[in-house]
Order: structure tokens, then C-alpha cells, then sequence
């Protein structure tokens, strides 16, 4: 679980274009021994590229839309 209640924690990015600074904040759960967030989508092509290009979106669970993301995340509570 991505956050100290224990609970998942599902993050957004359909509207956003993932900097630098967004997938530091986003990696930081695992350098403090929490599993990552869940991602929704659509990814636009440049976020996907960033985490392809950086090795990290075989770290995180990537969902086609937040709808899936949070149905997943409510099965794995």
C-alpha cells in the first residue's frame, strides 16, 4: 500500500504531463518501503514516453482510466 493508512492510493494522470519533479513524488513511496501508487490514464504519449524512457513504468500498475484504477484498488483492499 502506497500510503501510511494502508490503503492504496491511485493517482491521476489523464490531464498531466509528468515532469521530472511528479515522478520523483511518485517513486517516493518505494524509497520508504511502501509499495507505488496505481496510475490511471489515458497516459498522454509524452508521460508514457517519460516512463518508458526512464525504466519506471514496469514499477507501477497502469490503468486505462481512473474508473479501473479505483475498481482495482477497492478489490485489493
Amino acid at each position: 500500500m502506497g500510503h501510511r493508512s494502508g490503503k492504496p492510493v491511485v493517482v491521476d494522470l489523464s490531464e498531466v504531463e509528468l515532469s521530472a519533479e511528479i515522478l520523483n513524488a511518485l517513486l517516493l513511496p518505494a524509497r520508504r518501503g511502501m509499495d507505488l501508487p496505481c496510475l490511471a490514464g489515458p497516459l498522454s504519449s509524452a508521460t508514457r514516453r517519460r516512463l518508458e524512457v526512464t525504466g519506471t513504468l514496469r514499477l507501477f500498475k497502469v490503468f486505462p482510466t481512473l474508473r479501473d484504477a479505483m475498481a482495482h484498488c477497492a478489490d485489493a483492499e
